[in-house]
């Protein structure tokens, strides 16, 4: 009896030990799809004394104007600060250290099964001398008056007016 007790028991903790793994599997796996469905967009909206840079980017082939003007719009990479990312980008794109000063507001939107959060960080920087980088096609310092000629989506700047930046 006592043999059949402990084989019993050693049976028991066998199974709760192969339960848990499942549980853990079925965790880490619904995890991974639930982090594919979520993004974190960046925007760096940098500002010079009184006027703000914006860049001419490419867009798509698939649209009539492949490349529009915008502010520095990133993806967040994993195990990457938003901050730290937001200013490594403009660097790269620009060769203009800044620094951020604000977090003036944030979005979401979804497409389909993907949802989207997004971040503004609003920078400044003491040098307006830019190095544009390959992967953009111009670059201009324009007032915030301005920005109604360059910025397309209209969202944004609603949000920007609304936040008090322009």
């Amino acid at each position: 009896m006592k043999i059949l007790f402990s084989s019993f028991f050693y049976l028991l903790i066998i199974l709760a030990t192969l339960f848990l793994l499942i549980y853990n599997y079925c965790n880490y796996i619904s995890g991974v799809a639930f982090m594919s469905k979520f993004s974190v967009k960046i925007k760096g909206v940098l500002r010079f004394q009184d006027e703000f840079l914006i860049v001419n980017t490419w867009i798509s082939d698939n649209i009539e104007e492949q490349y529009q003007w915008s502010f520095f719009d990133v993806d967040l990479e994993p195990d990457s600060s938003a901050e730290e990312q937001c200013l490594n980008y403009i660097q790269e794109c620009t060769g203009i250290h800044a620094q951020v000063v604000s977090i003036p507001y944030t979005w979401t939107y979804s497409l389909g099964e993907k949802h989207c959060l997004g971040i503004v960080f609003l920078c400044e920087t003491e040098n307006d001398m830019v190095i544009l980088s390959e992967e953009l096609q111009d670059y201009k310092w324009v007032k915030g008056s301005e920005l109604k000629k360059y910025i397309t989506k209209p969202g944004v700047l609603k949000d920007l007016e609304k936040a008090g930046i322009i």
